[in-house]
């Protein structure tokens, strides 16, 4: 019996590959690539055991969304060409069930490249760079064992979407991403390209694991602003740092930019991070308890994907809970979360701290929420669940909330007892 290292399994994955699917994250990884956001993937001897038939049958489960969305299964790291035994005879069993196969690869493996695209329907190659030179720069290694899974994919004529990442100062440019078209233009079965932004989510992952992380100081490409102006965030850096080196504008280290009316210590003093921290974390010390109302994947309707920055239709998390502290009922919580940007939540997640959840196990950063705070006439539901009188009011939170690479990860109304809830701020005139 067959057995393999995984680090991780997301459930309805929409990213990576098409349609709703589940990503398997194997363990074990050949290349240190600079802009790695997964370090903890490298050792081949990390994660948890399991078998084919274990792996497959938590897969099979998502079966019905595969089918009405045209998903499947992505299998990525790490590198899974790591662990081709075993990879084989998922992707062999995978399509005995008639599910859909996907690998996401940078095609640095052992071999056997062969019988391993005999059973994958797509590849998702990932290509660090192009030349001989820059391809050492950025993953340390010769390219040479990525253009022999190269050719394999072209002998079997495996249908491909090439990923590309964007850093600045390392591969972006004009003249680089004008290289790489070229590159690719030789390339047959290619059906998309996809130029994926670098982003700053895995750096935490290295202080956590005592590593350095070599590009430290490198900013994230901002997406939308790289579209906009075809330039590198870099590039609009060195603008925004000459305009406060005239004194027009004050820069805080993770806050943002701001026009200079007020100093940088009064801009510190208006932060206040209790305010959008979470319950859990604002009552350290009592108990915080929830009550599950309704927990489900539904498809965004146009206001929810509207403030969460999606496409109308794409799935979220609805949450529906009332929170307690100390078996005091504090607040109606209605959320919505993208799962594209916050995978895999469990019940036990719902129950507890999501905010926790979000940074300690997927070891993203909460930056800032924007707010709306009414107060709104109790609703029935309002006056039993937190014991109101019939005259007595909430007060309403409407809030979207982003993380630190400026990605909106909730979309929530907040109905708060109208004697539990404080609001601080400073006007500065």
């Amino acid at each position: 019996m067959i057995k393999g290292r995984i680090h991780s399994i997301e459930s309805m994955g929409l990213v990576d590959g098409p349609g709703i699917r589940v990503v398997v994250f194997f363990q074990g990884c050949s290349l240190r690539c600079k802009f790695c956001h997964n370090p903890d993937t490298w050792n081949c001897n990390g994660g948890d055991e399991y078998t084919t038939e274990e792996l497959v049958k938590k897969i099979e489960r998502f079966k019905p969304y595969f089918k009405q969305s045209g998903g499947g299964v992505t299998i990525s790291g790490g590198d899974p060409l790591r662990q081709p035994e075993f990879l084989i005879e998922v992707l062999k069993l995978c399509k005995e069930k008639g599910i859909h196969t996907c690998v996401d690869t940078a095609g640095y493996g052992l071999g056997e490249y062969d019988e391993i695209l005999k059973y994958t329907d797509l590849v998702l190659y990932d290509v660090k760079h192009f030349t001989r030179e820059g391809y050492k720069k950025v993953t340390g290694l010769e390219i040479d064992e990525s253009l022999n899974f190269l050719e394999a994919m072209q002998r079997n004529n495996t249908k491909m979407w090439i990923r590309h990442v964007v850093v600045p100062g390392l591969t972006d440019g004009e003249e680089h991403i004008k290289a790489l078209g070229e590159y690719i233009k030789n390339i047959k079965n290619v059906e998309k390209v996809e130029l994926l932004p670098y982003h700053l989510l895995g750096v935490n992952k290295y202080e956590n694991l005592g590593m350095e992380y070599r590009l430290e100081g490198t900013p994230a490409m901002d997406k939308e602003i790289c579209n906009k102006y075809d330039v590198s965030k870099m590039t609009v850096k060195k603008a925004l740092d000459l305009l406060v080196s005239e004194g027009l504008i004050v820069k805080r280290r993770g806050s943002g930019t701001f026009i200079k009316d007020i100093t940088e210590k009064e801009i510190h003093g208006i932060i206040d991070k209790r305010q959008f921290s979470g319950l859990t974390n604002n009552n350290l010390g009592h108990k915080v308890t929830s009550k599950i109302l309704e927990f489900k994947v539904i498809p965004a309707e146009r206001e929810i994907a509207n403030n969460l920055k999606i496409e109308e239709g794409d799935f979220v998390y609805f949450i529906y809970r009332v929170r307690y502290v100390d078996n005091e009922a504090f607040v109606i919580e209605k959320t919505y979360m993208p799962i594209s940007v916050i995978p895999d939540i469990k019940m036990s997640d719902v129950e507890g701290s999501i905010y926790n959840y979000i940074k300690d196990k997927l070891g993203l950063k909460i930056q800032s929420a924007h707010s709306t705070i009414r107060a709104d006439k109790s609703t029935q539901l309002d006056r039993d669940s937190l014991k109101l009188n019939a005259d007595e009011p909430v007060i309403e939170v409407e809030r979207v909330a982003y993380l630190e690479n400026g990605r909106a990860f909730e979309y929530s109304f907040a109905r708060h007892r109208y004697d539990k809830y404080e609001f601080k701020t400073i006007t500065v005139i």
